[in-house]
């Protein structure tokens, strides 16, 4: 058993060292962290001794340091931790009071993801160790006498997985194999296996303030393009509807090509009435899909930033997003703006061929106001 321990042990030390070295070749480095550390613990009895013992909860609390990559972090944290188990033949709880310093690596596959793995080493020391009765009374001659006979230190292996809940707080769920501890059928020697549920709250950046405030320079800088882009409408910027091309009314069951032709026509017919009626922010063009490259090409140069093109169709924002119906507006290098700008304003109905006059109005509505 303990050689089985050992060698899983090597394993995540080796793990740790290679992921530890590529994190440093291939992630920006973010900084250092400090914070708190609050545990929920719950012992682990092993099956040898599930007949007469009985897990019980306890507690922790500690520091912790953290330097950090894009995909990976390092951990210190020294803790107090408080363990026990219930002895179901004596009715008295066996108390384990323990000194824990968590070496961990933390890693994520994904940077964007809020889910972290955590493997490490926690050497422990024992320091106290007692019973309390049935009476209520306490024996701690065990703090003395039981700990001669026993190993004060031991190490553990740790594994578990991080949750960031928020910036700078981390829900951790952890389990601690220890090596140099015995189960027989009525108690443990040593430090008993437990599991840790705790809460990480992370003050601040050890280093320096870099990366704060490169967002928020970055934060800032998208305001003030947004905002720009905002005034540059407001001050008589042309925006360029682009009529959708509604390319499923090809697919309509029961209809020829001059029907087909004349529902277009129609559904262009009122956004364009709509457009007319709604958009009251500045001046507008109406123009089809097909025409926007030759619009384009004309308005280049110092024209091009007084610009902006308001598709309406059909679009996908990101990889894993779904399919949304509605007006996106691009600058006139077609580039989609960002927010804070409203650069996207729904159709809020089920259809995808903007067939509901009602519906086209108010998404018009919708955007002429986003723009006030």
């Amino acid at each position: 058993m303990k050689g089985r321990r050992c060698g899983f042990g090597l394993t995540i030390c080796a793990v740790v060292v290679f992921q530890l070295a590529n994190a440093q070749t291939t992630d920006s480095t973010k900084g250092w962290d400090y914070g708190i550390n609050a545990n929920f613990n719950v012992s682990f009895v092993k099956p040898k001794s599930a007949d007469s013992l009985t897990n019980k909860a306890g507690f922790g609390a500690g520091l912790m340091l953290e330097r950090h990559w894009n995909h990976s972090a390092v951990q210190f944290s020294p803790n107090y931790a408080r363990t026990s188990y219930f002895n179901d033949n004596t009715l008295s709880t066996f108390v384990i009071n323990s000194l824990d310093f968590s070496m961990d690596f933390l890693y994520t596959a994904n940077p964007k993801s809020s889910i972290y793995f955590i493997g490490g080493l926690t050497p422990s020391y024992t320091f106290g160790k007692y019973e309390n009765l049935l009476d209520g009374s306490k024996n701690s001659g065990l703090t003395g006498i039981a700990l001669k006979n026993e190993t004060k230190f031991d190490v553990a292996l740790k594994i578990g997985l991080a949750l960031e809940l928020t910036k700078g707080c981390r829900f951790t769920a952890s389990y601690y194999e220890f090596t140099g501890n015995k189960y027989s059928k009525d108690k443990i020697t040593g430090r008993s296996d437990y599991f840790q549920f705790g809460l990480q709250l992370r003050f601040n950046d050890l280093s320096s303030n870099r990366s704060v405030v490169e967002e928020i320079v970055k934060n800032d800088s998208i305001m003030l393009a947004a905002n720009e882009h905002i005034q540059n409408i407001r001050n008589g910027a042309t925006m360029v509807f682009v009529l959708p091309n509604l390319k499923s009314l090809n697919k309509s069951v029961g209809k020829n090509q001059e029907e087909i032709n004349e529902q277009r026509e129609e559904i262009y017919s009122f956004i364009r009435q709509s457009i007319n009626s709604f958009y009251t922010i500045g001046p507008f063009k109406i123009i089809k899909e097909n025409e926007l490259n030759s619009l384009l090409k004309v308005n280049q140069g110092d024209s091009a930033k007084n610009l902006y093109v308001a598709k309406i169709g059909e679009f996908f924002f990101g990889s894993n997003s779904r399919t949304s119906w509605g007006i996106a507006v691009f600058d006139s290098d077609m580039n989609l703006l960002q927010d804070p700008f409203p650069y996207f304003t729904p159709y809020r109905n089920i259809d995808t061929i903007f067939k509901y006059e009602s519906s086209v109005a108010k998404m018009i509505q919708e955007l002429n106001s986003s723009l006030r």
